[in-house]
């Protein structure tokens, strides 16, 4: 827990130094809380926000030696030559692209890429890799930063330790939870924040209901960062992140056909196939018009909760299916935080 927390607040001073363009101009103390809100807007910039994937970012499959893991966006801008090809990348490369191509801000994409580094790769160069070698890469940073209850995954526990591959049942879910795939692939449905976090709530349950060891490693619970932000976040990023910002769409649509590329499953209805580390962007799409800063994380998860508050709640199996024991935030900070005010003015951030 502690080694986590370290490493969100070392990314957000190195965010700050390295990339003083985010935004960030808060609460004292806390500069990501309270920054005003940059939603998505109506302007459409066809030449900044289309992303290239011809000549030079063409999609190639990965070769036999190159790396591919757990993380569906990485697996893609190395796919189409946005990070290295081979998939060994570093701290600025990983958080430059995913800031160009996805539009994630460097606030955000410089925690997630300083944790890949301090859990997955190097910290003295900076280096790490979206696969498994050099150990541990991304693929051995399970439960140390995204745990268990992933979108697509299936938890390493009940799953001979893989968490990396996609789950095909799981994505059938996800890919059948919204109608309209039998016509043009349901090129007018979108997988938005409410169906995300339907599958959320679909996916925790489901490994409560599976895994004895859910959100447990090394005999005691996870840090809070895994439980309540980046295994949460990783369902609500996709309508954020992924959807198409056209000028058809400029708030952004995210249909079966865009779903399929970014998770490398191709097919259609229900003869669906998965291609392991193929992950790719689609053609014509382009990205958001804004940066998705960790202001706008903040904010969504504030408006996801009222109605989800079980997606804080901190806790695990303790070694047995349906043995949830939650820990109450109150004992983790000599109750200065609760359930109850954990979403009041900056106490997320803080309790972070």
């Amino acid at each position: 827990m502690r080694a986590t927390s370290f490493a969100i607040s070392l990314a957000l001073v190195g965010a700050s130094v390295a990339f003083p363009t985010s935004s960030g101009a808060g609460a004292a103390g806390y500069p990501f809380t309270d920054s005003p809100s940059k939603r998505q807007t109506t302007d459409f910039d066809s030449v900044n926000q289309k992303i290239d994937v011809s000549g030079e970012h063409e999609f190639r499959p990965p070769q036999s030696e190159d790396k591919r893991g757990p993380c569906p966006a990485l697996n893609a801008m190395a796919n189409h030559g946005y990070i290295n090809r081979n998939g060994l990348t570093n701290l600025y490369e990983a958080t430059s692209a995913s800031n160009k191509v996805y539009g994630l801000g460097n606030d955000a994409a410089a925690a997630f890429a300083i944790m890949g580094v301090i859990y997955g790769g190097d910290p003295s160069t900076g280096d790490f890799s979206i696969g498994m070698d050099p150990k541990p890469g991304l693929s051995g940073t399970h439960n140390k930063m995204e745990g268990d209850a992933s979108p697509t995954r299936n938890d390493a526990h009940v799953n001979n330790g893989d968490a990396s591959t996609l789950d095909l049942n799981y994505f059938k879910r996800l890919y059948n939870s919204v109608p309209g795939m039998e016509s043009a692939e349901g090129e007018s449905a979108h997988f938005d924040m409410n169906t995300m976090a339907v599958h959320r709530d679909w996916t925790r349950n489901q490994s409560i209901a599976v895994n004895p060891h859910y959100f447990t490693y090394s005999s005691f619970f996870s840090g809070p960062i895994q439980v309540v932000f980046v295994s949460t976040l990783a369902h609500l990023l996709l309508p954020q992140l992924v959807a198409n910002h056209s000028v058809e769409h400029p708030g952004g649509i995210l249909n079966h056909n865009g779903l399929k590329d970014f998770y490398s499953v191709t097919g259609s209805g229900t003869s669906l196939s998965y291609t392991p580390g193929h992950e790719r962007i689609s053609e014509n799409w382009y990205r958001r018009r804004d940066d998705y800063t960790i202001a706008n994380v903040l904010q969504d998860f504030a408006k996801i909760i009222p109605k989800y508050p079980q997606f804080l709640s901190i806790g695990g199996n303790t070694g047995k299916a349906n043995s949830f024991a939650g820990i109450d935030p109150g004992n983790l900070t000599d109750g200065v935080y609760n359930a109850r005010n954990l979403l009041e003015g900056n106490n997320m951030m803080c309790f972070v």
